[in-house]
């Protein structure tokens, strides 16, 4: 979680800093690949609660059924359309950086959001927006484009 972090300068030093272009999702992600590569480690400080939410739980419904394992009751975490977008562009490109010197972390990240991905399209709200905004991602993590969304597909994610 890039908020609310510490960096020691000697890390800047020796790895860079934050990559812009990742704006928004897997900024921390990326900043961390690089720290691994120089043999240093991310910590969490006693104390330190660094929990955050990983969308809005919605009830994952299925014909208007709340879906449950159990007697647990299942949920959908929701993004909102144009940060599929960000999570699906950004996760893509760190994948094609790191695959070959992180196969193992590449290959998890890319399994959880497939995951999610799959609940998304299958159980979620704005399925059609979600969709347009992951297949943007794909196209533009393909380009090797960058940074901010473009204000035309923003607007059309709205």
């Amino acid at each position: 979680m890039t908020s609310g972090t510490l960096v020691r300068t000697s890390s800047f030093k020796a790895v860079g800093f934050f990559d812009e272009g990742f704006f928004i999702d897997c900024v921390d992600s990326e900043f961390n690949a690089r720290l691994r590569e120089r043999g240093l480690r991310a910590l969490a400080g006693r104390g330190c609660n660094l929990e955050h939410s990983l969308g809005n739980a919605r009830p994952m419904k299925i014909l208007g059924w709340h879906a449950r394992v159990g007697s647990k009751k299942l949920y959908v975490y929701y993004h909102a359309p144009f940060r599929v977008y960000y999570i699906t562009r950004n996760s893509l490109i760190l994948a094609r950086r790191y695959a070959l010197k992180q196969p193992t972390w590449v290959l998890r990240r890319i399994y959880m959001e497939i995951q999610s991905h799959v609940v998304r399209f299958g159980f979620g709200p704005n399925r059609k927006k979600h969709l347009v905004a992951a297949l943007a991602g794909v196209r533009d993590a393909l380009r090797q484009k960058m940074g901010k969304i473009d204000d035309s597909l923003a607007a059309r994610l709205r």
